[in-house]
């Protein structure tokens, strides 16, 4: 009977002690396994967040430009007519939360075929011609409109160089000087690309004609040359 007793007794410690221990180590699957993945992948999903996903792109800026090159071809306004072509150089930039750009510029110019048919005193007929070309600086400003659309405007100043030639059945006479001028212009520009802009533009000059003989063959020029108005279209680069 005791024997009995103690084998019932030692039963039911161990069970007692089967039953009390936590379940921890094996309930719980194994680190790495399928079952931990996918735990983890549905804690992803429920918090919205992607473990694929790449970082967001930053987006680019564009370098900025400070210098340009421009060429220009047009017309000069009045009854002589004339041809104009002509470039320019510049470097510039704006500051920081102003809009306007800002070049400081120097510009050539060259005009031909100014000419008008005239006579001598004798009645001797005789073809009056004009050239000129101009070396200048000055400041341009770029003001944005809407979009890629600018409106430019200039001011500059310098030399030009005035050749009157007479033209008749005696012969060829030349003659030729130099001039202070000013010229402003303005016109819509607009930024096709980043390096490129096409636009159009309106200028007058006037010139010094104080000195000029009136007996000098181009005393006879003074009003058309004296202040003259132009058009042209031109074409910029930027870099």
């Amino acid at each position: 009977m005791p024997v009995v007793m103690r084998i019932v007794v030692s039963g039911l410690c161990l069970a007692l002690s089967l039953g009390a221990r936590p379940a921890l180590a094996d309930d719980a699957p194994p680190a790495g396994s399928d079952d931990t993945v996918e735990a983890a992948l549905e804690a992803s999903q429920d918090t919205g967040s992607d473990l694929d996903a790449p970082p967001p792109a930053r987006k680019r800026k564009r370098p900025g430009t400070f210098f340009l090159g421009e060429l220009g071809a047009g017309a000069l306004l009045g009854p002589d007519g004339g041809r104009t072509i002509g470039g320019a150089i510049g470097f510039g930039g704006k500051w920081r939360g102003f809009p306007a750009r800002f070049y400081v510029i120097g510009e050539v110019e060259a005009v031909g075929d100014m000419s008008r048919q005239g006579f001598y005193e004798d009645g001797t007929p005789v073809q009056d011609e004009l050239s000129m070309f101009a070396m200048g600086l000055g400041l341009r400003m770029y003001i944005p409109l809407a979009g890629p659309l600018r409106l430019l405007t200039e001011a500059t100043g310098g030399n030009v160089k005035l050749t009157a030639r007479e033209v008749s059945d005696s012969g060829v006479f030349e003659e030729s000087i130099n001039r202070g001028y000013f010229a402003v212009g303005i016109g819509p520009q607009v930024r096709v690309l980043h390096h490129l802009s096409l636009g159009a533009r309106f200028e007058a000059m006037w010139i010094d004609y104080s000195g000029v003989s009136n007996a000098s063959s181009l005393a006879a020029w003074e009003p058309a040359a004296a202040s003259r108005t132009r058009v042209l279209g031109t074409a910029t680069l930027h870099f």
